[in-house]
């Protein structure tokens, strides 16, 4: 397995090591420079309050994948899918890849949860997650090449799962996975420890009174 962090003493798991010589430093600040517009216009967006908002790319390009030892496969880098359009194409070529999403992240054009902006179904732009007012914006461009990223996967080389039915349905509406497969597989909980609950008593033992509601709680009007 080749990881971006490994946090195990298993010798068959191992850790993605950016090249140190020169050309790889020098690659990695160029590329850094490159993107530099693109994360400034994200860390402004976040000071706005909005939602959590991923960048595609990072410095390390194609290294990533291509730096992956033989018989080995690559695995949660960079805790998560970075580099589509030079990742999952290759990746897929090695094995048939099985993702499991945690969010709305691999199918928008940046965000993990759209707020209903709906955009991302047959393209995104004018994100108003990124206060843009125009159709050609970051979030279409993330969009575009995660487009290009999934069209070069061969047929048969990528099924999505999703832990539940909510996050299936969006996913389905993306023009960005049309055709790919995707099965719901809840995660697995202990049913034991976690199970419905008397509402009423789960306040009275957390001490909530028993006729505030979420927004009253949460500093909001009482509905």
């Amino acid at each position: 397995m080749f990881v971006a962090q490994r946090d195990t003493r298993d010798k068959d798991v191992v850790a993605f090591q950016p090249p140190h010589n020169l050309a790889g430093r020098m690659r990695r600040v160029a590329r850094r420079r490159h993107l530099r517009q693109d994360l400034a216009r994200i860390a402004a967006a976040q000071h706005l309050g909005a939602e959590l908002f991923t960048y595609d790319r990072t410095e390390h390009g194609r290294t990533r994948s291509g730096n992956c030892p033989r018989g080995y496969f690559p695995f949660a880098l960079g805790g998560g899918v970075r580099d589509y359009k030079m990742f999952l194409p290759g990746a897929a070529r090695r094995a048939p890849l099985v993702w499991t999403l945690h969010g709305m992240n691999p199918f928008t054009g940046g965000c993990h949860y759209d707020e209903g902006c709906g955009r991302y179904s047959l393209h995104c732009g004018r994100c108003p997650q990124l206060g843009s007012q125009e159709e050609s914006d970051l979030s279409n461009k993330i969009w575009s090449r995660k487009r290009d990223a999934y069209f070069n996967i061969g047929p048969g080389g990528l099924h999505l799962i999703t832990p539940s039915r909510w996050l299936a349905s969006e996913a389905k509406r993306s023009a960005l996975f049309n055709g790919l497969p995707i099965s719901v597989i809840p995660n697995g909980l202990d049913v034991t420890t976690f199970s419905p609950r008397d509402k009423n008593f789960a306040r009275e033992l957390l001490g909530i009174p028993q006729d505030k509601t979420r927004d009253s709680l949460c500093g909001g009007q009482a509905g």
